[in-house]
């Protein structure tokens, strides 16, 4: 019997045959390379299309045009803004589509690539723009050629990748124009930090060395990177950020804080009223920043999908002198041009982050690039200095010179503007340790991994390792067998405080919820908290062991229990997210909510807000779906007390790498399960994303 997949890759190289992306006239050659495209790329029908009108757009019909052609799709596809055309990178690329002859299939590729003047512009960037022909800039792809190599672009991730590379270059030269003496900026500082501090509960927030220099260097710089994972203080930075700048005469009307995604907008928002309300001794600096909200960058740079366009660009910059930008890794690099583009002369920008975690869904790898593995957070002479006499009691890393020197500031352009949080707080020391021999490719922290029999008790801290087959059972019965331990645990057995997710929804299911929502917002609260102490993160959407999967099995299993009467997808207690944004209600994908049914029976969407808990009728929520599983991506920017991580043998080597499985890891407090064999790990650990870009500087 056929294979699945090979049934799927042939019905595919049928489909491109009845479009006419080949032919039966072509060359076996040809048709051997759409085979092999097919079985062995990611690509999308409407790829294969969009190849073969290029194709005919340019007048030629060869083998080396269409695997060129292949090549820049398949980079895309990876998240890449560009195709290398080195030939190193272009045997990477093309390997799995030419086999044995892709060496000589490259050389044919690179020797033909400047033939194809109806298709690509052929740009050197050494020579000044101002002769060129404009017709040319407007073909479909642009051949880059510069003292780092040769580089094939669309026309649209060229442009955008050269306006965030020059906007970020003009920003990188200007000066702070906040006023921030070290005398002024000591004696705030000394207030923010020592005598009006936040507070976690009872007790004052002392902040650490690297995360106060994270506070104090957006007064001294203009542009400031700070990367750091979960649990590593990048909220109480803000929160600091914004009071001192309050104090240094910063208005809260000309500050904006936004994020890529309205969930992590939102995010912020709550984060700076629960901050503020912590001081015990605040002032009307800090009460001037309760006005502050969160926007998502589309909202922040007013886009318009009428004209496709931003009213906020370079020729009408933000109204702002201080801009914070949270979650910048999943900024992909057509917004962030955008976003550089409209930064005014006088503003400073703060973009924080985890360089380590997945980049954007688009193209991109933001963070990564602008702080690659090799730039870390020391110092120059005069910086450290400077910093010195602000932050006394602190250590401070000075950049060292070849030769043991101090280096000055100006030989690299992000020299003074970078911070690097290492030190987290938040997860079991057991999850920081692995998380970080992950992140080395260190493959020995794999086997400090221990294994749990699915057949026992849930472990309630660490890290675990499900052996796929351990229990006998094949695989989904087996995977069944753990997704039933899974939902005994999280929602239908008492926790410390005796009462169960169960317990709670049919607590809150007695009364109106149609009556008083503020009276019950505590209640409803607790459990949104209680839904966070429990999630299930897979790379897949479908199949047995993706999210679509998971969630149906969870769904038949506790629909009847907590809600016979109810529609499956919907039951009463049902956790879900948002798949689309919808602005008029103020959701947004990512959002998490759950269903509840009150004493009239009236289904209903309850989502955290702000100000507290707001409800929706489930018949007007955006699209969403079942969230007791959901996609590493999606995970992104939350946090959750217990993960089980499920990577099944057998999937994409483009969903099983070292980001995956870091940021799958980092998402849990206290415990994660791994449901994956040795070698799955070992290999995710090995298989880094490389996305292509040339936005790093310096």
């Amino acid at each position: 019997m056929p294979l699945p997949g090979i049934m799927v890759n042939e019905r595919t190289f049928q489909r491109l045959l009845d479009l006419s992306v080949v032919s039966g006239s072509d060359t076996d050659d040809l048709k051997s390379a759409y085979k092999a495209a097919v079985e062995n790329l990611d690509l999308l029908t409407v790829d294969y299309q969009t190849i073969r009108d290029l194709a005919r757009l340019s007048g030629y019909s060869d083998i080396s045009l269409h695997l060129l052609l292949i090549a820049m799709f398949a980079s895309l596809a990876d998240g890449s803004v560009c195709l290398n055309c080195s030939p190193r990178s272009l045997e990477r690329v093309l390997a799995p589509v030419c086999g044995a002859a892709t060496r000589g299939r490259v050389r044919d590729i690179l020797h033909r690539i400047r033939n194809y003047p109806a298709l690509v512009h052929c740009r050197d960037e050494s020579a000044p723009a101002l002769f060129e022909d404009p017709r040319e800039t407007y073909k479909p792809l642009i051949l880059a050629a510069s003292g780092d190599g040769l580089f094939l672009y669309f026309q649209k991730y060229y442009a955008a990748e050269k306006a965030a590379r020059d906007s970020l270059r003009a920003i990188l030269s200007r000066h702070a124009k906040i006023p921030a003496d070290p005398g002024t900026l000591a004696s705030v500082v000394r207030t923010v930090f020592h005598e009006k501090p936040l507070a976690r509960g009872d007790e004052p927030v002392l902040l650490n060395g690297d995360q106060q220099l994270g506070v104090v260097l957006p007064a001294l710089k203009n542009f400031v990177l700070i990367s750091g994972g979960p649990g590593t203080g990048k909220t109480f930075i803000v929160l600091s950020l914004l009071r001192v700048m309050a104090r240094l005469g910063v208005p809260a009307g000309r500050i904006r804080i936004a994020a890529p995604t309205g969930r992590a907008a939102r995010k912020m928002t709550e984060s700076i009223l629960k901050g503020i309300a912590s001081i015990r001794e605040r002032d009307s600096h800090d009460d001037s920043l309760l006005a502050l909200q969160g926007a998502t960058l589309h909202r922040l740079l007013r886009y318009s999908p009428a004209r496709d366009d931003y009213l906020y660009n370079r020729f009408n910059p933000l109204p702002a002198d201080l801009i914070i930008i949270d979650e910048a890794s999943m900024i992909d690099i057509v917004l962030l041009g955008k976003l550089f583009e409209a930064v005014s002369e006088g503003s400073a920008v703060v973009m924080l982050g985890d360089r380590n975690q997945l980049p954007s869904v688009d193209a991109g790898a933001v963070l990564t690039d602008l702080i690659p593995g090799d730039r870390d957070g020391s110092l120059s002479t005069a910086m450290a200095e400077t910093v010195g006499t602000i932050l006394p009691d602190i250590a401070i890393s000075r950049k060292p010179q070849a030769g043991g020197a101090s280096i000055q500031a100006g030989s690299d352009p992000f020299t003074d503007r970078v911070v690097i949080l290492n030190e987290s707080y938040r997860s079991e020391e057991a999850i920081k340790n692995i998380a970080g021999g992950i992140n080395r490719q260190d493959r020995s922290v794999i086997t400090m991994i221990p294994e749990w029999d699915p057949r026992g008790e849930l472990p309630l801290r660490g890290v675990w390792r499900i052996e796929p087959g351990r229990t006998g059972d094949p695989p989904l019965r087996e995977m069944h067998r753990i997704l039933s331990s899974w939902a005994a645990r999280h929602y239908l057995s008492p926790v410390i405080d005796g009462t169960s997710y169960r317990d709670l929804i049919e607590k809150i299911s007695s009364r109106d919820l149609d009556e008083n929502t503020e009276v019950m917002a505590p209640d409803i609260r607790k459990i949104l908290g209680r839904l966070d102490e429990a999630r299930i993160l897979t790379p897949l959407r479908s199949g047995i062991f993706g999210a679509a999967g998971i969630n149906r099995y969870l769904l038949e299993k506790l629909g009847p229990i907590f809600d016979p009467a109810g529609a499956m997808a919907l039951f009463n207690g049902a956790p879900i997210i948002i798949t689309q944004n919808d602005y008029e209600r103020g959701l947004f994908n990512g959002d998490v909510g759950l269903i509840l049914k009150g004493s009239g029976g009236r289904r209903n969407g309850a989502f955290s807000w702000p100000d507290g808990i707001k409800l929706f009728p489930a018949e007007t929520l955006p699209p969403h779906e079942p969230s007791f599983c959901i996609t590493v991506h999606k995970s992104q920017g939350s946090e959750y007390g217990n993960v089980l991580l499920v990577l099944p043998e057998g999937m994409p080597e483009r969903l099983l790498t070292r980001e995956i499985l870091y940021t799958a890891l980092t998402r849990a407090k206290q415990c994660a399960i791994i449901y994956a064999t040795r070698p799955v790990l070992e290999r995710a650990m090995e298989n880094r994303i490389e996305r292509e870009s040339r936005i790093r500087l310096g």
